[in-house]
């Protein structure tokens, strides 16, 4: 009688000293879970917004209101006003809570340097207040910077080619904020201390 006592005893130790684990393990679950949700709708919104300001030359303005209207599913509601109002709601506690933008896109490709070598002056292309790069006839452009004497068909301010010039590269940050307390203070402490968008 005594001995099963003990043992009913020792299993209840164990259960004890295993129990944070478990839960650790299963919160941890769910906030990996968690976030990659939130990654898979923010990388699908980057690039409809891609797509977008692809059209436009990389225009920022437009690249960040496609952004912002690839997210509205995220927080859907019953209609597009009421998913509107909760984005804007959202972000706007983000951008109190952090003192920061909501996000953060940089253009990588084409950079301004890229606009000095590949400015296209077509008179077939639509009036615009800013430089065009020119997207039609690549393997021709191409040839084209060849015969000028540009190295490997490179411009010599961006060191890239037509095909680099006209492909679009995007950097997205994101704040992501974490599902559970305990986590967005862990967070804090192992985040870099420097001025970088993401680290603030």
């Amino acid at each position: 009688m005594q001995t099963r006592r003990h043992q009913r005893g020792q299993g209840i130790v164990e259960f004890l000293l295993v129990a944070p684990l478990v839960l650790l393990l299963g919160l941890g679950s769910i906030e990996a879970i968690h976030w990659y949700l939130i990654r898979q709708a923010v990388s699908h919104a980057l690039v409809q917004a891609a797509r977008a300001a692809s059209t436009e030359h990389a225009h920022p303005g437009v690249l960040d209101k496609a952004f912002s209207q690839a997210m509205l599913p995220f927080y859907a509601a019953s209609n597009r006003a009421s998913s509107e109002a909760r984005l804007q709601r959202a972000m706007a506690k983000r951008e109190l809570a952090s003192g920061l933008p909501a996000w953060h896109i940089e253009i990588l490709s084409p950079a301004a340097s890229s606009f000095e070598d590949f400015a296209s002056t077509n008179p077939d292309l639509p009036a615009a207040e800013y430089a065009i790069i020119d997207n039609d006839y690549l393997h021709e452009q191409h040839e084209t910077r060849l015969a000028q004497g540009w190295h490997l068909g490179q411009g010599p301010t961006s060191g890239q080619t037509t095909l680099q010039a006209n492909t679009l590269r995007l950097h997205l940050t994101w704040l992501h904020e974490p599902l559970l307390p305990g986590i967005k203070q862990v967070v804090k402490l192992l985040a870099p201390e420097d001025d970088r968008y993401g680290s603030i």
